[in-house]
């Protein structure tokens, strides 16, 4: 891949992980109950954000892992794809957010059932996109082509979105710091400067 698309995977994730980040936190400041939730005039558009910002992550990842694929291995192979299911996850609820679950305001029962039915199908994409997380952090530090703190922040997203089944007020930590890792990894992209971005030259040797 060329030094230009590594800087256009770059941008797209850096973009990508901000808007979503951001979505996430305007999500983490409004009301706790569901219903009013969804009254509220941000909800649709923290939803849109992090919509379109998990959608650029995942096309970023592209270039995030073709640039440290070689290091990485099939432990980052691995990890990129499961995490994908994470970010899809994003993609389909913020969509839904954004755009019909505001509609049904009126009907809790439509709701409740749309909630309950979708259950069996996320939680499994939730369960693998973890362990796609846990995969790509570790990955990411062991290959030390992007700073160590790209992949710290992943584990420390995955502990803090674990965490959030327990204490759901911090449901959205997880996301903000997963988000920001990928948006710093972008940084690195754009700049060219990963740990191991520059290979140097092979000097001859005069007897």
């Amino acid at each position: 891949m060329s030094s230009s698309l590594y800087r256009l995977s770059g941008v797209v994730l850096l973009v990508g992980g901000v808007l979503a980040a951001i979505g996430w936190l305007v999500k983490f400041g409004l009301p706790s109950t569901d219903i009013a939730q969804y009254t509220s005039p941000l909800y649709a558009p923290a939803n849109a954000l992090i919509s379109i910002g998990a959608l650029l992550v995942i096309a970023g990842l592209l270039g995030f892992h073709a640039r440290q694929s070689k290091q990485a291995g099939i432990l980052g192979l691995v990890g990129i794809a499961l995490s994908s299911l994470l970010l899809a996850v994003d993609v389909i609820g913020g969509a839904a957010g954004a755009t019909f679950i505001p509609l049904f305001v009126g009907h809790p029962q439509v709701l409740k059932v749309l909630a309950e039915t979708n259950v069996p199908f996320v939680f499994p994409l939730l369960l693998l996109g973890a362990i796609g997380i846990l995969l790509l952090g570790i990955a990411t530090i062991r290959a030390r082509v992007f700073p160590r703190s790209a992949g710290i922040l992943l584990l420390l997203g995955l502990v803090a979105f674990v965490a959030s089944f327990v204490v759901p007020i911090i449901n959205p930590i997880g996301p903000v710091l997963i988000y920001a890792a990928f948006a710093w990894s972008g940084i690195v992209l754009v700049r060219g400067n990963a740990v191991t971005m520059q290979t140097p030259e092979l000097v001859p040797q005069t007897s």
